[in-house]
């Protein structure tokens, strides 16, 4: 199993929101036989299984502070999805900061209308101009069997057919959530009565998504057309298990380890793909965040957890501007 593809595949599920579904979409999946259920094999730690980082963030001149927590958008569907220490922050926070409120692109048809523009071809194209044969035939035929190809997708980007296959994958495994840690705490907040920031706009996360070229896509979807159920399984939940740990230092090592397999020809288009999906992003990720701390505001800020690892996370440049940066879980 390469790291590399472990890193590249799976990555947005980490570093971008996943916004679901869209309404041109099935809702049938087929679970991988004989494959058991991912919730059986979470990892231990406290009583809920989970230990999650979570940071705090100081302005050393006013004292105020926020704390800050990395999330994973998809999650085996344990009984828990946070132990019971982030539930305290939450209670103790007046409102939520995500990455993005993804609840408005199911909800709010002019958000739906705009986040699919970002991925249908306007080109005169269709997808087969974009993926190789293979690539095509085998996502298509992958996509099919899990009951999620619809022929209205030969018209979207490689980019949608991406993360359209990464999804399906994921989900198709037994004991899968359709949603995520930063989703859950969307509608226990709404339920709540907390309000919910966006810290970025839908449009910062379409143009990190759709920044891969059609060589480097390509690469992606035939690397995972490659790996067999049991392989995806033990990938993501490698992945899980470093978010559900708060393991910076394995994810990091992952990733930095899967950089001597990758090609060459590629690490250019890769080096700008992942400066829009996690560079620039943190940047803006991190003024945010000292606003909120600076205003004095009592909020639970929490994006991907790739945005807290590796140079350049969004812990990184935040103590860069002068506040202290403590890890407390």
């Amino acid at each position: 199993m390469k790291k590399r593809s472990l890193a590249l595949i799976l990555a947005a599920m980490l570093a971008l929101t996943s916004c679901g579904k869209t309404q041109e979409e099935t809702t049938t999946t087929t679970p991988a036989e004989d494959v058991p259920a991912v919730a059986d094999r979470v990892v231990e730690g406290d009583a809920s299984g989970l230990t999650p980082a979570v940071w705090q963030v100081t302005d050393p001149e006013s004292g105020n502070s926020i704390k800050m927590m990395g999330t994973i958008h998809i999650v085996p569907d344990t009984a828990a999805i946070v132990p019971q220490y982030v539930m305290d922050i939450y209670n103790d926070s007046e409102a939520i900061a995500v990455e993005y409120d993804v609840s408005k692109v199911n909800t709010d048809m002019v958000v739906q209308i705009q986040y699919l523009s970002y991925f249908v071809l306007n080109d005169g194209t269709t997808i087969k101009d974009h993926l190789t044969p293979e690539n095509y035939e085998g996502a298509k035929a992958l996509l099919t069997e899990l009951g999620y190809y619809n022929e209205a997708f030969d018209s979207y980007n490689a980019s949608y057919w991406e993360s359209l296959l990464t999804s399906a994958s994921v989900m198709s495994l037994e004991g899968m959530k359709e949603s995520g840690v930063d989703q859950y705490f969307i509608g226990i907040a709404k339920e709540d009565g907390k309000e919910v920031r966006d810290i970025e706009e839908l449009e910062d996360q379409m143009l990190a998504l759709t920044a891969c070229t059609d060589e480097l896509t390509n690469y992606n979807v035939s690397e995972m057309l490659e790996l067999s159920s049991e392989e995806f399984e033990e990938s993501f939940m490698e992945l899980y298990n470093m978010w559900a740990t708060g393991d910076v230092e394995g994810f990091e090592a992952a990733d930095a380890e899967g950089m001597a397999e990758f090609p060459e020809e590629l690490k250019a288009d890769y080096e700008v793909y992942n400066n829009l999906m996690l560079t620039q992003r943190n940047m803006g990720m991190a003024e945010e965040a000292a606003e909120y701390i600076r205003n004095g505001d009592n909020i639970f800020y929490m994006v991907g957890f790739a945005h807290f690892c590796g140079d350049g996370s969004v812990v990184d440049l935040l103590e860069e501007q002068g506040f202290m940066v403590e890890r407390i879980y």
